[in-house]
């Protein structure tokens, strides 16, 4: 008997452990909410940015992407959205 009252003592001891380490890790990370977007508001954001030959991570100057725009925007706008579900096309 007294082993079980120590198993059950050390089960309550981990679940109040795992729930405490639960709520800290919880608290502290961010919560981002990504919502849909349309090819017209992809549109009107690549269109907003000023002309210039710099780039970004993907070395893609903002010229060739306010050039390809009306080719690209479709497939771009349907690889943000299912990127946004934690869902990567391939």
């Amino acid at each position: 008997m007294r082993r079980n009252q120590i198993s059950s003592f050390d089960e309550m001891v981990e679940h109040q452990f795992s729930r405490l380490l639960a709520a800290k890790v919880c608290a502290s990370v961010a919560v981002i909410k990504l919502t849909p977007v349309s090819t017209r508001e992809g549109s009107e954001i690549i269109k907003s940015l000023k002309w210039k030959n710099s780039h970004g991570y993907d070395e893609i100057p903002i010229k060739i992407l306010k050039i390809s725009l009306p080719y690209i925007m479709s497939p771009l706008t349907y690889i943000c959205n299912r990127s946004s579900t934690g869902i990567f096309p391939t």
